[in-house]
């Protein structure tokens, strides 16, 4: 995707790729939250969730209104979550996909696909967008495994031609180190059939493999649609206490920054526009535990995830709206 320059929907705010594109979106990010509070509670300042928004003056009240301003229900969107997903007590953006059709007329689909291996998983959702063509495109979002799912996916152009943008969310588009640890104590081969509601574990983990998925971006290192990306972080604090044993893993092993299952680094879609860093843990910035009897385990879910996705929408909509533009001229 090559870089523009874009007005955002009247607000005034610059949209490019690298750090400009991660300023601009911790401004809209912080205009959603402060301005509209589609989560609703008390939630503190923006900086608390998105690592770039700490860095950023407050918002004039005017700036925050006309942030606010644009339609966002150009395009349908799909959610295709990650690894283990469909065994979930608490589906991916469940209050998020009700509050933004009710409010903003956003049409949000979750595609839970089974536990396989990238390759089936690609052709599932290839399968979807083709049968769902017709009227308006896609933006499609990938959470985890979700995103290199989609990655395959979007290689049938077919399926492509239905898709506007892809958002890689705390995506595995590197792989994690966690899945070669599990190669290493050689648990795929042993997990090849499901749990249940899981799927076939094996072949999801050795896709999830970090020579696997870097050997995909060596072959196939510009995306077919236009491709931003957000990674997670969490420190001891905000991590949920089920993933504080791999995030003492990977913690261990990497001095870089990680959210409990992926390394940052590996989560950013290479020639993609980088929105930023979230933070919270890598199950947090999705799902909501908060109402589910493992509420317990997952600690610290509590994320404003509906100002997150609708940031995104606001940011990814004027961006493309700007690409069409130019593209026009």
């Amino acid at each position: 995707m090559k870089p523009w320059i874009a007005i955002f929907a009247g607000a005034g705010f610059l949209l490019a790729q690298g750090s400009d594109a991660e300023r601009s979106f911790a401004d809209i990010f912080a205009a959603v939250l402060a301005g509209e509070n589609p989560d609703g509670g008390i939630w503190e300042g923006p900086g608390r969730y998105l690592e770039a928004a700490a860095r950023r003056a407050k918002l004039s009240k005017e700036d925050a209104q006309r942030a606010l301003k644009g339609e966002i229900d150009k395009y349908r969107v799909l959610i295709v979550p990650g690894f283990m997903s469909e065994c979930a007590a608490a589906p991916a953006f469940e209050a998020t996909r009700r509050y933004l059709k009710a409010t903003h007329g956003v049409d949000i689909d979750l595609l839970q696909v089974p536990d396989d291996s990238s390759e089936n998983n690609g052709l599932l959702i290839a399968k979807y967008l083709r049968d769902h063509a017709g009227g308006r495109k896609f933006i499609v979002v990938g959470h985890s495994k979700g995103a290199p799912d989609l990655q395959l996916a979007l290689q049938h152009p077919a399926a492509a031609a239905t898709v506007a943008g892809f958002v890689s969310l705390a995506g595995a588009v590197g792989g994690s180190p966690l899945a070669d640890l599990a190669e290493g104590l050689s648990l795929p081969g042993n997990m090849q059939t499901s749990f249940g509601c899981a799927g076939k574990i094996g072949p999801a983990l050795q896709s999830l493999r970090t020579d696997v998925r870097r050997s995909f971006l060596a072959s196939h290192p510009d995306a077919p649609v236009p491709s931003w990306s957000l990674v997670a972080a969490s420190g001891f604090s905000n991590t949920s206490k089920i993933l504080l044993p791999t995030w003492g893993l990977l913690g261990a092993g990497f001095r870089d920054k990680e959210d409990g299952m992926l390394l940052a680094a590996d989560g950013r879609l290479p020639r993609a526009t980088f929105l930023g860093t979230l933070l919270a843990d890598h199950v947090a910035v999705a799902h909501d535990f908060g109402p589910t009897r493992l509420s317990a385990l997952y600690d610290k879910s509590r994320y404003p995830r509906t100002a997150l996705l609708e940031a995104i929408l606001r940011f990814v909509v004027a961006d493309l709206d700007d690409h069409a533009a130019r593209s026009a001229r």
